[in-house]
């Protein structure tokens, strides 16, 4: 698909969407290495908006221009890139691969003076970001099927592409639970390669009860960009509505927050949350995140500002411990 889209002449700027640990930056390092060898000027240039913390545009930008020109050091320090600069990278055949959360550092970057037949693919987990730089295609990076995914976790948890025997019942269920995110699948194999499988069980069960840190602070990043109320609004739904039908969901939530249909829309955008044969669906592990940031805000049921175990919401009521901010959410179960 990716392939196709690239040999497409009218086609420049390729976006690969999708939620964090899907794949999207390996699967442009796989189409780099394949198609972009043969391109006299290119580059790879990864984690975009962390370089840009450490060392900011205008430093990230020279360095790109740098590679590009194969000039050993450009300084420039305008907004935008001028004389001669500009007409030197137009000349070019360039390709450029970052990895974006804001579509200024697109622009920033220069890519727009790239010159024709350039080919410029851009990963994202905010398909906004994707359509504000008016991308010519966006494909969505879709999860690993069962298969692969069995296969991707036995790489990492036995250097084997199948699982030993007597772990394949285990292997099935990580496999079942990561719902085919690679990076989840290497987190979980790494960490229980050469363990017992009493060890293994242990896992699971854990699995159970709290999310794995090590994904869930990939997966917590979307959630920086969100304001308050929509990350309440994301709250809500991990907690409560997921399964419900959307319609539903998109006029409950509007009774707290003034701004939840387009809330939910920027949760769609940034692989939070899809819309699934008319009905909220939510990624396990995503889910997962959302009911573990609230039950981290307190040990106590009543003390949490959402309640979705019937055990909790029945020891809250018999005991009388029930918080004001409760309240609302208790009886939007009923």
């Amino acid at each position: 698909m990716i392939l196709g889209l690239i040999e497409q002449v009218d086609v420049r700027l390729i976006g690969l969407w999708g939620m964090g640990g899907i794949g999207k930056t390996t699967l442009a390092d796989a189409v780099y290495k394949e198609v972009f060898a043969k391109y006299e000027c290119r580059l790879f240039l990864q984690n975009i908006s962390e370089k840009i913390k450490k060392q900011g545009n205008e430093s990230l930008r020279n360095e790109l221009l740098s590679k590009l020109l194969n000039e050993k050091e450009i300084c420039i320090d305008t907004p935008s890139i001028g004389y001669p600069y500009q007409e030197r990278v137009n000349n070019k055949k360039s390709t450029s691969c970052p990895d974006v959360s804001d579509p200024d550092q697109i622009d920033f970057m220069g890519v727009t003076y790239f010159g024709p037949g350039s080919k410029i693919i851009v990963t994202s987990r905010d398909r906004q970001v994707l359509k504000n730089q008016r991308a010519h295609r966006i494909y969505k990076v879709k999860e690993l099927n069962e298969n692969d995914s069995l296969q991707l976790f036995s790489t990492f948890a036995f250097k084997l592409l199948n699982p030993a025997v007597d772990f394949r019942d285990l292997s099935c269920k990580f496999v079942e639970y990561v719902q085919g995110s690679p990076l989840a699948l290497k987190v979980l194999g790494s960490e229980l390669y050469t363990k017992s499988k009493k060890e293994w069980e242990g896992k699971v069960n854990k699995l159970k009860q709290c999310a794995e840190l090590k994904i869930s602070h990939i997966l917590k990043s979307s959630l920086d960009e969100l304001d308050e109320e929509e990350n309440n609004i994301f709250l809500d739904l991990a907690c409560l509505f997921k399964g419900q039908a959307m319609d539903y969901v998109e006029k409950v939530p509007s009774i707290c927050y003034k701004g939840a249909t387009c809330g939910i829309s920027k949760l769609v955008d940034k692989c939070l949350l899809e819309n699934k044969y008319g009905c909220v669906f939510m990624h396990d592990m995503v889910e997962e995140m959302g009911k573990d940031i609230v039950m981290r805000k307190s040990e106590c049921p009543g003390k949490r500002s959402r309640l979705w175990s019937c055990e909790d919401m029945e020891e809250v009521f018999k005991y009388d411990k029930v918080s004001v901010n409760c309240i609302y959410f208790l009886f939007t179960l009923w």
